[in-house]
């Protein structure tokens, strides 16, 4: 088909995309709304969504360049220092972790990504455990730290769960916008069966042992933004007998890339 042709096509193509996206968006903050309302929580003002939803733009827009920018990026010589894995979290890759991979490479650390796998809709949430498990013990004998975003938390604590030899590998954790109780965003998807486990206190989050139940003594950082539509209620993002970082106006993909954000992570693997 002649460009000319096409043209017309493509642009309906990309208008009808623009606005299906943009309805979502409008339907997921009119849902985080009403659920905080339900719950006696404030939610966000016209202005606060507004500006939540310019920031995780930008943030989604250097998530996505990363993913450019990581695969074309020359290899270096690693670093000597202990390990730092990094695991993202549903639907997600292991790019998303580029910035703070940079930070620490400077800082001598060796860095490692886990990608845990395709998010097929009928594949359980302890299914992804075996390529962080893989990862451990290919990480060598000393202790590693772990940052993790999203799910990713939550397949840490199953892999602790099923795997307690491997709890003194870890020297450290820090989760970004992990749903350590389940997320109320995910309510009306329980037909798929990872989003059922990520639901809000659902009965699979809520039996997995917490992490300082995992990891007694281990330094624990949990970070987790007030503007996060994704990850909600913001108190689901912690965990008992964490140091809890609490980011107003960050959102998911914010939790990534915010300076705070990542001053935590550099402040959590450093703090053993």
């Amino acid at each position: 088909m002649p460009v000319v042709v096409a043209l017309p096509f493509v642009l309906f193509g990309l208008l009808i995309a623009g606005g299906v996206l943009f309805g979502f968006l409008i339907v997921n903050q009119l849902r985080f709304n009403a659920w905080c309302r339900a719950h006696g929580l404030p939610g966000l003002t016209l202005r606060e969504l507004f500006w939540a939803h310019v920031s995780e733009y930008f943030a989604a827009v250097r998530v996505g360049w990363w993913f450019v920018r990581a695969n074309l990026a020359q290899r270096s010589p690693r670093p000597q220092g202990r390990p730092v894995l990094f695991v993202h979290g549903y639907t997600q890759n292991s790019t998303n972790f580029w910035r703070l991979q940079q930070e620490l490479t400077t800082r001598g650390r060796r860095c490692h990504t886990v990608f845990l796998g395709i998010a097929w809709p009928w594949r359980r949430i302890a299914a992804y455990g075996h390529a962080l498990e893989r990862a451990i013990d290919r990480a060598g004998p000393d202790p590693v730290d772990i940052v993790a975003h999203s799910m990713g938390g939550l397949v840490l604590r199953e892999v602790l769960r099923r795997r307690p030899g491997l709890r003194e590998r870890i020297a450290s954790v820090v989760t970004l916008g992990t749903p350590h109780h389940g997320t109320a965003a995910a309510r009306w998807f329980t037909w798929m069966y990872p989003t059922r486990e990520l639901s809000y206190r659902s009965e699979w989050v809520e039996a997995l042992p917490t992490l300082d139940a995992l990891l007694p003594g281990v330094p624990i950082t949990t970070v987790g933004g007030t503007a996060d539509m994704i990850v909600y209620p913001e108190e689901s993002t912690e965990q008992p007998g964490s140091r809890h970082v609490r980011l107003e106006g960050v959102g998911h993909a914010g939790l990534l890339v915010h300076p705070e954000a990542i001053q935590a992570v550099l402040e959590g693997v450093s703090a053993c």
